[in-house]
């Protein structure tokens, strides 16, 4: 539904992606309100930017007509929705905490904070919110270090056998996560393997087209339950060798063609954006698995979820308070069965054996003496 107050804006979008297609419309400002529950309402007296949605390209459109973004806090963006609820102290911090829900569980937005009955917990309590720069001013963009798959070992492995680092963005509206084009058809070969080489449902039913507008794949004649088990969790290891799950359940999407085929959709797909093609976008299979925090005064967007760390163990560590080092030496310990005062028998059977052969040389002299 089109908004009666607005007025345009100038700058003059028209389009913007969505998932396969472009939304259309148009950009306008207008006053914009925050509900508090459901019916306490707070609005901000200030001209926002925003953009008006009239229709969707050869798709329907859903529950929504206009679009407010999040973006940093930059004065290109426009007037920050976040600092103008701090200017006018309806938050006491520039933060928001997001809990995004799959399907029709509704989705949590905390303005000036965070839920903590949303967080992951563990035995100390929270567990910890892993916060990463923003490289963009316009955009929240982080460094991400390599897409690893876990593989049937156990041992986690690149994607393409690559390391090098790529952008990401972190994109809370896109409903599907996008991987540079050169790490693209690796993971292509990687879920062929999983499904048309291996048997049971699927086989040989997994198409990728690869045309300049596609780059995406889907498995035909399967439900995603049907083909559930040929594919794995995939993990984004960031910077710091933090790596975050994809799991199954958020990529992995059902659909019914118009002829009534059942098909699953695979939502980690070939970033064909203009400008964009080698980053990656985190959309919504991304974040359905965490709690996001955005702080907007230290332009830093974190994670609160289940994650694995990857840092190498050093396999002898230097400890920096190493025992003392041995004492040197002693002499032989005595043997426990013998006595301290006890008599030292070997001196008396040499002194023995010394006088027998005295004696046996006297008698042999005095012999020879008598002879002669």
């Amino acid at each position: 539904m089109a908004s009666n107050t607005s007025i345009p804006s100038n700058i003059g979008v028209t389009q913007i992606p969505f998932v396969y297609n472009n939304l259309t419309g148009d950009t306008r400002i207008d006053q914009v309100c925050a509900y508090i529950g459901t019916h306490n309402k707070s609005c901000v007296y200030t001209g926002f930017s925003f953009f008006e949605i009239t229709g969707v390209e050869g798709a329907g459109l859903g529950n929504f007509s206009a679009i407010l973004g999040l973006a940093p806090d930059d004065p290109n963006n426009g007037p920050s929705f976040i600092s103008a609820l701090k200017d006018n102290n309806l938050i006491s911090r520039k933060m928001l905490g997001l809990q995004l829900n799959r399907g029709n569980l509704v989705s949590i937005a905390t303005y000036g904070g965070v839920t903590p009955s949303l967080m992951l917990k563990n035995s100390s309590g929270i567990a910890p919110v892993y916060y990463y720069q923003t490289t963009d001013t316009k955009r929240w963009k982080v460094w991400v270090a390599d897409f690893i798959n876990q593989n049937s070992s156990g041992a986690y492995i690149s994607v393409g056998n690559k390391n090098s680092s790529y952008i990401a963005r972190v994109d809370t509206f896109y409903q599907a996560v996008l991987l540079p084009n050169d790490i693209y058809p690796h993971f292509v070969t990687l879920i062929n393997n999983y499904v048309n080489m291996t048997e049971g449902a699927g086989k040989g039913q997994l198409f990728c087209p690869s045309g300049p507008k596609d780059g995406f794949c889907y498995v035909n004649n399967s439900t995603c339950a049907q083909v559930y088990s040929k594919f794995s969790t995939f993990y984004v290891k960031m910077a710091d060798k933090k790596a975050f799950k994809i799991t199954k359940d958020s990529y992995l999407q059902d659909g019914v063609s118009t002829n009534g085929t059942n098909y699953c959709t695979v939502l980690i797909q070939r970033n064909n954006q203009p400008g964009m093609t080698n980053e990656y976008l985190l959309g919504l299979p991304f974040l359905y698995d965490y709690y996001l925090v955005i702080n907007f005064d230290n332009n830093t967007i974190g994670f609160n979820g289940d994650m694995i760390d990857l840092t190498p163990v050093d396999p002898s560590p230097v400890d920096p308070n190493p025992p003392p080092p041995p004492a040197p030496p002693g002499p032989e310990p005595e043997n426990p069965s013998e006595s301290k005062s006890s008599f030292p028998w070997w001196i008396i059977i040499v002194i023995l054996v010394v006088l027998f052969v005295i004696g046996a040389a006297v008698i042999f002299i005095r012999m020879r003496n008598k002879r002669l």
